[in-house]
């Protein structure tokens, strides 16, 4: 996940969450997580978005986050089109507001999860 959703002095919200089991794990590249990814970025944004990432090549799943909007938008989150998605509500504390990821890209670099950019300093 994107370290820049933890936020100790985070908002109460809601969150979608999509883990993908390791035996259907599509590769991160594959057409449909990028067509996920596109569909955020399609907006309008949500209150914070992260892939997960299992190590460098798969997608073990996501979060999305809504703070203000109430759960309703959740029910279309984009990654629960890859696996099903629990929707659940978020005590204050725990994530942050993270602005959207500058667009169109959406490539990932070194393995790090979606939208965190740059790479390791090793």
């Amino acid at each position: 996940m994107d370290a820049r959703l933890v936020d100790p002095q985070g908002p109460p919200g809601w969150v979608s969450l999509v883990l993908a089991p390791r035996e259907v794990a599509p590769l991160f590249d594959d057409p449909a997580v990028s067509q996920a990814m596109r569909a955020v970025l399609a907006g309008p944004p949500f209150g914070a978005v992260s892939t997960l990432v299992r190590d460098a090549v798969h997608f073990a799943g996501a979060i999305t986050v809504e703070f203000d909007e109430g759960p309703g938008r959740l029910v279309d989150d984009p990654f629960a089109r890859l696996h099903p998605a629990r929707i659940l509500r978020l005590g204050p504390g725990l994530f942050g507001r993270v602005p959207p990821p500058p667009g169109p890209a959406i490539q990932r670099y070194g393995g790090k999860p979606w939208p965190a950019s740059g790479f390791d300093d090793d």
